[in-house]
């Protein structure tokens, strides 16, 4: 395989896991005996979006709060990912300004103060039009109100520009000595949903792939069905990855669309999706390197080669549930050695099966082509191509995306984020929709089963052309060295009983004709031991 083919396998992961943790669309936050109390939330939302905050206070001193919160928002994805991080010392010092995390605050509200009842909420503030407003810091007071907010909103502000965004509270007792305990509800809400901006193409995405695995699955089904009789092997093991990849589909968005609808996200339902999905990842991998080494095809049985898929496909899957696990439960933020360590072993692992997939095709194609089975050749060249387009296209978009997303400091299309992991999942159908149609069971479905001593198309007629074809051979020979019946009897050799080995010799050479004389015969002969030989190495 050529150098920047390995380049670009290094470090790919063939098909990528799916997306991170999803963000919520309410948060809720407890503080116990405190006399100051900060929250930060950030989430990328739509134009439309609403903010809501619930506030339950108690304390036996009955304190007075004051109450105040900003908002920030930048272009940039990456620039409020860190704040999760801060303790209240780090969220104290960014309220005051002194801590320059972010320096895009759009709007800081005015001082409200509030009797530590059980339940009380915060003045709906609306957060002016950029286009018409001033920009809102702690020595200022609102400049203008956005027309477009109704009296009647009764939830904290209204956003009128697609960005992302990041509210920050800050709740304090007027008297130091009289602590409270606070209980606080946030929710973020678009008009689609409580689904991140980030996040929502997600839910159509996976409803749409939900749908083309379900036409799938159907359609597998039923051509198998109708030809059950003469299925393969490999066929099951189509059927198994479609079946999967449609349960992975379904439990993903399944669990995007309770986010969406609740706010809330389930963590078992989401490690169950990953549980999933690693296994189809896994058993999809083994599935290429199957049809690769030419299983059905070219070997009735894979003998010592299937320990060694089963390592790696349960190495594979091991790696790879495990990878997601801390994916999933980390914060975005937090440097993990052992997340990072287990990404470079997938990268690793995933280019090492890349390499065995091309090299066993590579052999395959090679033996094919001895035998001059034009039909599985030209199967199998028809594979090659797709997985070789497929490997230069993930090495061409993993460049753009290392490009523009993971080295740039700046990540201006958020909104386009979703589709660095969704390429990989279309490019896998795609691959998947391919093996379906160059596998796919039909009336002479066992022209691509695995058939002993073929040698060229004219064989595929009868499996048991080749032992007549040695049978014809060996009667050709006897013909040319015995008695013929229409050759007179002065002309027919004669047979020296008990000779010696150099009249034996002398009388070949002046009998038996020649190599040029036998033409393309020993040619023949030579290219049967050949493949019988090339047979036996794969037995």
């Amino acid at each position: 395989m050529s150098s920047p083919i390995l380049l670009a396998l290094l470090g790919l992961a063939f098909f990528p896991a799916a997306t991170a943790f999803p963000d919520q669309g309410k948060w809720s936050f407890h503080a116990t005996n405190v006399t100051r109390f900060l929250t930060v939330n950030h989430k990328g939302l739509y134009r439309g979006s609403t903010i809501s905050v619930k506030i339950s206070c108690d304390s036996k001193f009955s304190p007075r709060l004051r109450v105040l919160w900003q908002v920030y928002r930048t272009p940039c994805f990456q620039d409020y990912l860190g704040t999760n991080e801060l303790g209240q010392a780090g969220l104290a010092l960014l309220f005051d300004g002194t801590k320059n995390v972010v320096n895009q605050r759009i709007f800081e509200s005015a001082p409200e103060e509030h009797d530590c009842l059980h339940h009380f909420q915060l003045k709906s503030q609306p957060i002016p039009e950029e286009k018409n407003a001033t920009f809102m810091f702690p020595d200022q007071t609102i400049s203008k109100r956005s027309v477009n907010d109704s009296a009647d909103f009764d939830g904290l502000t209204k956003i009128h520009r697609d960005g992302i965004y990041m509210l920050l509270i800050r709740f304090e007792s007027l008297n130091a000595s009289k602590p409270f305990d606070l209980s606080v509800d946030v929710s973020m809400r678009g008009l689609n949903g409580y689904l991140s901006a980030v996040e929502w193409p997600y839910l159509p995405f996976y409803g749409t792939m939900c749908l083309i695995y379900t036409l799938y699955a159907l359609h597998w089904t039923i051509v198998c069905a109708l030809r059950w009789k003469e299925l393969l092997r490999i066929q099951f093991w189509i059927g198994g990855v479609i079946f999967l990849g449609l349960l992975e589909k379904a439990v993903f968005y399944a669990e995007y669309e309770s986010i969406n609808n609740t706010g809330h996200s389930v963590r078992g339902a989401i490690l169950f999706a990953e549980l999933v999905s690693c296994l189809k990842r896994s058993l999809a991998r083994l599935l290429v390197i199957i049809v690769s080494l030419g299983f059905g095809i070219i070997k009735p049985r894979l003998g010592d080669m299937l320990h060694r898929i089963m390592i790696v496909g349960g190495l594979y899957f091991v790696l790879a549930l495990g990878e997601g696990c801390i994916r999933e439960l980390k914060p975005r933020t937090a440097p993990d050695r052992t997340l990072f360590s287990l990404s470079m072993c997938l990268a690793l692992l995933d280019s090492a099966i890349c390499y065995w997939i091309f090299t066993s095709l590579v052999q395959t194609t090679r033996t094919l082509t001895l035998r001059r089975n034009i039909v599985k050749l030209t199967l199998y060249r028809h594979f090659t191509n797709t997985l070789v387009f497929s490997v230069l296209a993930s090495g061409v978009f993993l460049v753009w995306v290392v490009l523009n997303h993971r080295l740039s400091e700046c990540i201006s299309d958020w909104k386009e984020l979703w589709f660095d992991d969704a390429y990989w999942q279309i490019l896998f159908c795609t691959i998947l929709l391919v093996i379906m149609v160059l596998w796919r069971p039909t009336n002479n479905n066992n022209r691509f089963a695995f058939t002993p001593l073929l040698d060229n198309p004219d064989d595929e007629k009868d499996p048991d052309s080749d032992t007549a074809t040695l049978l014809d051979i060996t009667h050709v020979k006897q013909r040319q060295i015995g008695p013929s019946k229409n050759q007179p009897p002065a002309q027919q050799p004669e047979i020296i009983p008990n000779g010696s080995i150099e009249e034996d010799l002398k009388w070949i050479e002046a009998h038996v004709p020649t190599d040029a004389a036998l033409g393309t015969l020993a040619d023949s002969e030579e290219e049967i031991l050949t493949v019988q030989f090339e047979r036996n190495k794969m037995l």
